[in-house]
């Protein structure tokens, strides 16, 4: 233990991935140990990702490549939560997205439609066609186009909805931050003059698509993570507890001059500090 109180036993635990379980394709030391003492212990696990450049599957899929147990519905992401929220809000429609498959993927799982780049809009007129997109959902692009990013635009200077799966500037990676999902929202913030509606942490949306797939209350699981304005800030606004460990993200000094929402309840180097759990 860093510093901080020492946590109960919890029936169940989220999980941060990038930062926390692993770092780009390579496990965070002592993540598949732990890991496994909380299957052996019979407790519930989530694993939640903000990224949304990859879907639940997908994830479920990587985790089970590194030797770590994982089913499908194990996993809750941004693009899952930000699908169910169109599907719920708008119902079955089409929406233009500055993202990757992953996302689309989840949203297409939900049913809503994905618009192709220069469709549905009547530029000159600046107003959306009858069969255009009911929304812009913004999230991680490694493929994004000066095209992509215009299209998108006249959606958003004609009114559409502005939706971001998250909007974390970086991810970690091996050995380095990497840009994130921001660098897209950014860049239609800055264009379009809009703020969007962020969807993934700290959003409580998150928090309660976990706790409604665990099937436990808040005070009975612990949020594990590595970014004190995401994962941190979700968990003590909804009263869970909240463990930082310091292979992601946020550093050490960072935590200790955390304030209010954002102060963890407890940091740790890794997960290895949490054995006794």
């Amino acid at each position: 233990m860093v510093f901080g109180t020492a946590p109960q036993k919890f029936k169940g635990y989220i999980l941060d991935l990038d930062g926390v379980v692993y770092r780009g394709s390579a496990p965070v030391p002592g993540a598949l140990a732990f890991i496994a003492r909380l299957r052996a212990a019979r407790r519930k696990i989530i694993f939640l990702s903000n990224a949304s450049f990859g879907s639940r599957a997908a994830i479920a899929a990587k985790l089970r490549s590194m030797g770590i147990k994982c089913k499908d519905s194990e996993v809750i992401n941004s693009g899952y939560v930000t699908a169910q929220y169109i599907k719920k809000k708008f119902g079955k429609c089409t929406v233009f997205v500055a993202g990757e498959q992953g996302l689309m993927d989840e949203l297409q799982a939900a049913g809503v439609r994905v618009q192709k780049p220069g469709a549905g809009l009547d530029v000159r007129k600046r107003r959306v066609r009858k069969k255009g997109a009911c929304a812009v959902v913004a999230g991680f692009d490694r493929h994004i186009t000066y095209e992509k990013i215009a299209d998108a635009l006249d959606l958003l200077l004609a009114g559409v909805p502005f939706i971001a799966s998250n909007s974390d500037p970086t991810y970690p990676v091996e050995n380095r931050l990497l840009p994130g999902a921001g660098m897209v929202v950014g860049a239609l913030e800055g264009c379009s003059g809009r703020k969007p509606l962020v969807l993934g942490k700290p959003n409580p949306l998150m928090l309660r698509a976990c706790l409604a797939a665990m099937h436990l209350k808040p005070s009975e699981v612990a949020v594990v993570g590595d970014r004190l304005e995401t994962d941190i800030l979700m968990a003590n606004k909804a009263k869970v507890y909240s463990i930082l460990v310091l292979t992601g993200v946020s550093g050490r000094k960072h935590a200790q001059s955390a304030r209010g929402f954002m102060k963890p309840k407890l940091v740790v180097k890794n997960l290895r500090g949490l054995e006794s759990s």
